[in-house]
This record gives structure tokens, sequence and C-alpha cells, in this order.
């Protein structure tokens, strides 16, 4: 499933440039070219994480340090005008001068945190996807990442809370083409992190209604499975 989740950023970062994005988000022309890096990055990831973090992620987070450190307003980035309007209309409402851009910023943290998972390491994972909604606070791919991380801690709770805010802000915020990818992923999170609370009705629910958007979706199916046997082995 993994593998299924870094093609889409794939699918993503190569059509940033046709991305619904509203009026008011800007370009900034000095970090145009971290989109084609972060591209590069993705295909040297499936053959070696430590060098695709290193000569690509890292490459485009120093950039952006280096391009937005001293910015006076509060910097969003946003797949869609539906999330543009959100963080605009809410840093009004706090009386916060904002922008959003389209840089690739976000996912190059994200995707610094996807190869610090595969080294191993969840503590540097967990403070990339941080920044990374901090970029994009309702991000939720992002955010079921990040809930990833808090099931690797076994932090069923937490994860359960953080799957469920990606199951909301999928039907809000995502863009149609991945709506679909990333509400599945948020639900089959959700299911999961059910079953380690011993909440196994609400998780067969959920894992249905994965079924409902993709009917081969085989790792909803292995969950039905495992919790009709979780029954029958309990007598219940």
């Amino acid at each position: 499933m993994r593998t299924i989740v870094i093609a889409l950023v794939f699918t993503l970062i190569t059509g940033c440039a046709t991305q619904d994005i509203a009026p008011e988000a800007a370009s900034d022309p000095d970090v145009d070219n971290g989109f084609h890096i972060l591209e590069a990055g993705v295909v040297e990831l499936s053959r070696n994480a430590k060098r695709a973090k290193e000569d690509y992620f890292d490459v485009v987070i120093a950039d952006c340090d280096a391009a937005y450190k001293d910015s006076d307003k509060r910097l969003y980035f946003a797949r869609t005008s539906a999330e543009t309007l959100f963080y605009l209309l809410k840093s009004a409402s706090e009386d916060q001068p904002a922008e959003v851009l389209e840089v690739p910023c976000s996912e190059a943290h994200y995707l610094a945190a996807y190869a610090s998972l595969d080294l191993g390491n969840v503590s540097e994972a967990e403070l990339h996807l941080t920044r990374a909604l901090h970029w994009s606070p309702v991000n939720p791919l992002y955010t079921s990442e990040l809930a990833h991380i808090r099931q690797l801690q076994r932090d069923w709770n937490g994860a359960l809370t953080l799957f469920l805010e990606a199951e909301d802000n999928t039907r809000a915020f995502s863009p149609d083409d991945v709506q679909e990818i990333e509400l599945a992923r948020a639900k089959r999170g959700i299911g999961y992190s059910l079953i380690e609370l011993g909440r196994l009705d609400e998780a067969e629910a959920k894992f249905l209604e994965c079924l409902e958007i993709d009917q081969d979706d085989e790792a909803a199916k292995h969950e039905l499975a495992y919790i009709a046997d979780l029954r029958a082995r309990s007598g219940k």
C-alpha cells in the first residue's frame, strides 16, 4: 500500500502545474525547479532511500528554508481552490497576513518523512510530517502518514483521531482525481486502529466502506477476514 501512496505523490508532483489552485496562489520562481528535483527523488527512493533523502528531498527543504525563513506572512501550500480559500479565510479570521504558494516545500517534507521511515528513523519522520502539516494543515495525505506513525508508536487513540481528521479533510479538500484513494487510505487506517482498540463492529463497518469505494481493495478484504477470525476464536 505504501508503494501506491508514493505513486500517488509522484502523480501529484508531476501535475502541480495544472492543479486546481485558486487565483490568489502565487509561485516563487526560485523554487519552481524543486518539483522536478522531487520527481527525480521519488524515482531514486525505490532504489536508495538514504540517497533520495539527502540528495533530493533535503535539498528542496534547504531551498525552502532559505527562501521563506524571513517571511512576515503565514505561508501555506494548497492543492485545490477549496483548500486555498480555507487557509485565507482562517488567516483573515485570525487577523494574520497570509499567502498561499505553489511551491514544493510541504511535499519535500512529506517525502523526507517517507524516506526516514524506510530508514527506520521514526522520530525524524514525525518531525518532517509536523513541518509538512505546518505548510498544509488540512492535507489528508500528510495527516494519514502522521497517523501511521502513531500506529507504529502503538498510540491507537492518537492514530484514530488523526485518521478521522484525514477522512473529513479528504471530502472537503482533496483533488477530485485522488479523493477516493486518499479517502480509502484514511478509512483503512480508522478500521485498523479500531481493531486494535477492540471495536470490531465499527472496524468492520469502516472496511466495508472501503469496499464501496473499491470492491477490489485487498487490504480491506484481508482485515475483514481477520475480524471474522478474531470473532471465531473468541466465540462471539
